[in-house]
């Protein structure tokens, strides 16, 4: 495919919207390390030679299936999932209060109660 530079482009025209590349086409020759010469149709009234800086390797088009998609519904476990043991999960608990804890103080809030001290001052809670 050969990449079209914003250059080519009509001035005043939205270059968003055109296309990046034509294509795709044969190479015929290879003229130098950075230079081939390609199989264009007459119509394109531009020289068939091209630096390889202008040249993108073709990837074929994503076919889109005409079907509508259906997922296969996952297969039914008959045995039900093991479960979590609860000092486990009560352990898990404990961490996280800690560790919100810590991120508040370190942030200077701490609640006790009905007084809530932010850093060293005393607030009372209507």
């Amino acid at each position: 495919m050969i990449r079209v530079r914003p250059e080519r482009f009509p001035p005043g025209t939205l270059r968003k919207l055109h296309a990046k590349g034509i294509g795709p086409f044969r190479i015929i020759t290879k003229i130098s390390p950075n230079a081939y010469t390609l199989e264009l149709p007459d119509d394109y009234g531009v020289s068939n030679t091209f630096n390889i800086s202008d040249l993108v390797a073709y990837k074929e088009p994503v076919e889109i299936p005409s079907e509508p998609f259906e997922p296969e519904s996952p297969p039914l476990v008959s045995e039900p999932l093991p479960e979590c043991p609860q000092p486990v999960l009560r352990k898990l608990v404990s961490r996280l209060k800690k560790l919100l804890m810590i991120k508040l103080l370190t942030l200077g809030i701490n609640n006790i109660g009905n007084i809530l001290y932010i850093g060293k001052t005393k607030v009372k809670r209507r």
